[in-house]
């Protein structure tokens, strides 16, 4: 991150005629929620977006053969919750491919509009 950074405050000592913003993506990890905060805090970050790569230990979208005997509908709820419970953390200013779960093509057997609502509206409120 040190570069990361050195990049950051050179860009900013530069003048152009529009601001550039500077954040990270963060692969979520829920035991790791005091350890991004300690490594992002006083970094004057403008955003912080968080993604969602594992459900547990399933590598959900790294590759197809990946999902072999995964329950597609356990998958997509955990999926959703946990999106929602990151929205609800405020350590983050956004939640980047919030659909990622498709990738591969899975889809539930239920709808999603009620994960979709609660996302949207949790992320406004936060």
């Amino acid at each position: 991150m040190k570069y990361y950074l050195q990049l950051v405050n050179n860009v900013r000592k530069q003048k152009y005629p529009i601001k550039i913003k500077f954040g990270l993506e963060i692969c979520y990890f829920e035991k790791f929620e005091e350890f991004i905060k300690q490594q992002t805090k006083d970094k004057e970050f403008d955003f912080l977006l968080v993604s969602t790569h594992f459900i547990n230990d399933f590598a959900f979208d790294h590759k197809p053969e990946f999902w072999n005997g995964i329950d597609v509908d356990s998958a997509c709820q955990s999926y959703f919750e946990r999106s929602i419970a990151l929205a609800e953390s405020e350590i983050f200013s956004g939640i980047a491919h919030p659909d990622a779960i498709k990738l591969f093509g899975h889809k539930p057997s239920f709808e999603l509009d009620g994960y979709y609502a609660r996302l949207s509206k949790t992320l406004a409120k936060k």
